[in-house]
C-alpha cells in the first residue's frame, strides 16, 4: 500500500501511555534440544508487544464525539533487520520493553527492547533491540468506491489506511534516522510487490524460463564452457538436500480479533521452516544470528492454508543464510499469492557452545547461483556494517 498525506490529530499521544512491558519465564516448549530459546519464539513475543503498543497508540486519544475510535486496527508492515545480540535460555525470565516512537501517515514504529535475566545469577543482559512497523487501517464507509478500499478483512468489512491517526510530540516525529527508514521502508516494499505481484504461478514460471534459457546458451556453446564454481563449489551441499516446506492451517488461535493472522505467528513458522533447513544443512545445533527485514506484503486470513518455503542460498565459514516465503492458499480459489518474504541467518554451534565451522553450498541451477551471488552481497555487506560498529565502540 502506498503513503498518503491526511491529517494528524492536534494533540500528540504521550509516549508514556502507550509504552508496554511484559515478561515471562522459557520453558522447555520455547527452546530447542540444546536449550537455547528459537529466534522465532522471540520474534513472536516481540511483535506480540510491538501490536499492543500500536493498538494503545491508536486509541489513546477521543474522536469528536468525546469517546476511544474502535474502528482502527494495527497490521503488521514490516520487521527492521535484526541482529539476536544474546541467547535466551530455559529458565531465563525474558523482558520486553515496547514503544511507539515514530508516526507518519498511517504507519507506526515501534521500538522493542529484549533483555534476559538469569534469576539463578541475578544478572540481565541485552538479547535483542527489533524495529517493528504497524500500518493503521480504518473500516470503511458504506457506499465508499471500492478503488479506495484497500483490504477486505475474513469477517466481511472493507478496511482502508487510516484517514488519521494519533501523532507524537515533535522532538520524536522529526527524527531524521527514522524518516529514513520509512522512506526506504516504502521503496523496498514497492520493488518486492512488483517482483510477486504477479502471482506465485507466474514467478515460478519466469525462473523455469531463466533456467531452460541458460541451459539453451549452454548448449549452443558446444559444452565449452564449464559453469563458474562459486567459492565452496565442488565439496559443497546442494540447496535442494536440506530445503524445506511446511504447511498449516491458520486456526483461530493464530488470529486476532479481525480474524488476521498475528505476524508474529507468521514469523515463528518462518523461523521453524528455515532453522529445520539448517540443521540438515549443519548436521548440529544451531541457532538463528540474525534476521534481514521481513515484509508483511498481504495479510493472512483465517482458515487460509500458509504453505512456507525455505531454501539454503549462501554460506561463508561460520554462517549458513537461508530465504524464506510464505504464501497463502484461500479456499474457493486456485491460486496462492505471496504474502511474506524475509532472510534468515543461522551459526552452527559445536558441543561446547561455540561457533563451528560449517558446511559450504553447492548451487547447481541458474536461480540457485544467482541467489548465492546475491546472498554474498548481503553477508559482505552485513560484516560491513558490523566491523564499523566494532570501529565506533572501540
Amino acid at each position: 500500500l502506498a503513503p498518503f498525506t491526511h491529517t494528524i490529530h492536534p494533540m500528540a499521544a504521550a509516549a508514556t501511555e502507550t509504552e508496554v512491558t511484559t515478561c515471562r519465564i522459557m520453558s522447555p516448549d520455547d527452546a530447542n534440544p540444546a536449550g537455547n530459546v528459537h529466534g522465532g519464539t522471540i520474534m513472536r513475543m516481540i511483535e506480540s508487544a510491538g501490536y499492543v503498543a500500536a493498538m494503545r497508540h491508536l486509541h489513546s486519544q477521543k474522536d469528536s464525539s468525546g469517546s476511544h475510535p474502535s474502528c482502527r486496527v494495527a497490521v503488521t508492515h514490516r520487521l527492521e533487520h535484526m541482529d539476536f545480540l544474546k541467547p535466551i535460555y530455559i529458565g531465563n525470565l525474558a523482558k520486553l520493553q515496547a514503544n511507539v516512537i515514530f508516526v507518519k501517515n498511517a504507519s507506526l514504529l515501534v521500538e522493542v527492547i529484549v533483555k534476559a535475566e538469569d534469576l539463578t545469577k541475578a544478572s540481565e543482559s541485552l538479547c535483542n533491540k527489533a524495529y517493528v512497523w504497524y500500518l493503521s487501517m480504518e473500516k470503511s464507509k458504506e457506499g465508499e468506491d471500492e478503488e479506495k478500499t484497500k483490504l477486505r478483512f475474513p469477517k466481511g468489512e472493507n478496511w482502508r489506511k487510516s484517514a488519521s491517526t494519533p501523532g507524537l510530540p515533535k522532538s520524536s516525529t522529526h527524527n531524521d534516522k527514522f524518516s529514513q527508514m520509512y522512506a526506504k521502508m516504502y521503496a523496498e516494499r514497492e520493488k518486492l510487490k512488483q517482483q510477486v505481484g504477479h502471482g506465485l504461478d507466474d514467478l515460478k514460471s519466469a525462473n523455469a524460463m531463466e533456467d531452460e534459457k541458460a541451459e539453451t546458451v549452454s548448449e549452443e556453446g558446444g559444452g565449452k564452457k564449464e559453469k563458474e564454481a562459486p567459492c565452496g563449489e565442488g565439496n559443497g551441499k546442494s540447496p535442494d538436500v536440506s530445503a524445506s516446506t511446511l504447511t498449516q492451517v491458520m486456526l483461530p488461535s493464530d488470529c486476532g480479533e479481525f480474524h488476521i493472522v498475528y505476524g508474529g505467528t507468521l514469523m515463528k513458522l518462518m523461523d521453524n521452516a528455515s532453522g529445520m533447513v539448517a540443521v540438515r544443512h549443519c548436521r548440529s545445533n544451531v541457532v538463528t544470528a540474525c534476521v534481514d527485514a521481513l515484509d508483511f506484503i498481504s495479510p493472512v486470513a483465517l482458515g487460509t492454508v500458509v504453505c512456507v518455503n525455505a531454501k539454503a542460498t549462501f554460506a561463508s565459514s561460520r554462517s549458513l543464510e537461508v530465504v524464506v516465503t510464505v504464501t497463502a492458499e484461500t479456499f474457493g480459489q486456485d491460486t496462492a499469492k505471496i504474502c511474506v518474504q524475509g532472510t534468515y541467518t543461522f551459526v552452527s554451534l559445536g558441543k561446547d557452545g561455540r561457533v563451528q565451522a560449517l558446511p559450504a553450498i553447492s548451487p547447481g541451477t541458474t536461480q540457485e547461483k544467482k541467489a548465492y551471488a546475491e546472498g554474498q552481497k548481503r553477508y559482505l555487506k552485513r560484516r560491513e556494517l558490523r566491523n564499523k560498529q566494532r570501529k565506533r565502540k572501540s
